[in-house]
């Protein structure tokens, strides 16, 4: 009985880390009772604009140039991505000390189907494949690969949760609006996905729109400032992410760094450092862990961009949270890091 309840409780804690964003990672509401239904969906979040005002220090050197950050996506251009997701959460109670690893690989294609009246870009994002590994304290292991498997392969309770979940992802479209500036807005799931989330106990709360954005089409990274930019100039940009199974919600302001102009195999890119300046925590309503307690946190990151062509190349960003939640004599110990990246393919 005892096993049989902590795959289930791993089942709901692998959605939790399924989709969560950076990232960037999304916070949402679930349900942790069991024999109760799910709550009822809340309202989309509204988007945060983030301070776009760069911090601009005078250059020692008055010859130096300004660099202006900008995208500049084309009506009919395609291009490909790989974004990696990885979240390993150990907590430690009482009764039971768990680890559980998920590693979520995306190929993802973009293509910029054509300019709205603002002048932003009109984008559909297709997921070509993901794969997905899960990896549990207990020796439950989950593993998915759409390019090879019809279903999840692992732990029976775990498939269970997650089939419907995974599979809807394979050849998924997403659409979007992106400014040249980087926001996105507009930001469409498709429906076979959202029905899918809507199923799982919880799912659509901790995976949420948000957390699809953040993850595929922000991926991990910053939206760039309106001023133009010396070497050291910084701004700053608010994220919130779900942690510990979607139990809690961390709140962060990273701040971005320019650094100048960098050289990689003959080719330039500007580049961009990120790090986190300051961070909260605070409990998701439906959760019964208790408050949750901030005890240390930290990351670090970076970006390099293509102004020329007017896209990102690469981006990535590490995240570390210590918390602590329940009360006296229950409380549960957490430690969790999660990595973001994303990278340009070249096309052959």
């Amino acid at each position: 009985m005892y096993r049989t309840r902590s795959k289930v409780a791993l089942a709901v804690l692998a959605v939790g880390g399924l989709l969560s964003g950076a990232g960037a990672l999304a916070y949402g509401t679930g349900n942790d009772k069991p024999g109760k239904l799910p709550p009822k969906e809340a309202p989309p979040p509204q988007e945060k604009k983030p301070d776009r005002t760069a911090v601009v220090p005078v250059p020692a050197d008055t010859r130096a140039q300004a660099t202006t950050l900008r995208y500049k996506l084309k009506p009919s251009e395609m291009f490909r991505y790989v974004v990696e997701k990885k979240t390993e959460t150990h907590s430690t109670s009482p009764a039971l000390a768990r680890s559980v690893t998920t590693t979520q690989t995306y190929d993802v294609t973009w293509r910029v189907t054509g300019m709205n009246a603002d002048g932003n870009a009109l984008i559909k994002l297709t997921i070509d494949r993901i794969r997905f590994t899960e990896h549990e304290g207990f020796g439950g292991n989950v593993d998915f690969d759409s390019k090879k498997h019809a279903k999840p392969e692992g732990v029976p309770a775990v498939v269970r949760v997650l089939t419907n979940v995974l599979k809807a992802q394979a050849g998924a479209e997403f659409t979007f609006s992106m400014d040249p500036f980087g926001e996105v807005s507009n930001f469409n799931v498709p429906k076979k996905l959202a029905d899918a989330l809507k199923i799982v106990r919880g799912g659509q709360g901790i995976d949420s729109a948000e957390s699809f954005r953040y993850l595929l089409a922000s991926q991990g990274s910053v939206v760039l400032p309106k001023d133009s930019v010396f070497k050291g100039a910084g701004w700053s940009e608010k994220t919130e992410s779900a942690v510990s199974g979607g139990h809690a919600k961390l709140n962060v302001l990273t701040k971005a760094t320019y650094q100048g102009e960098l050289e990689r195999q003959g080719q330039k890119f500007e580049e961009i450092t990120l790090t986190p300046s300051s961070a909260a925590v605070e409990r998701a309503p439906f959760s019964g862990l208790g408050q949750f307690t901030l005890k240390n946190h930290e990351g670090k990151g970076s970006v390099l961009f293509d102004n020329d062509h007017g896209r990102l190349v690469e981006s990535h960003v590490t995240q570390t949270a210590d918390m602590e939640s329940g009360a006296p004599g229950q409380t549960v110990v957490w430690k969790v890091t999660q990595s973001i990246s994303s990278k340009l393919i070249k096309p052959n």
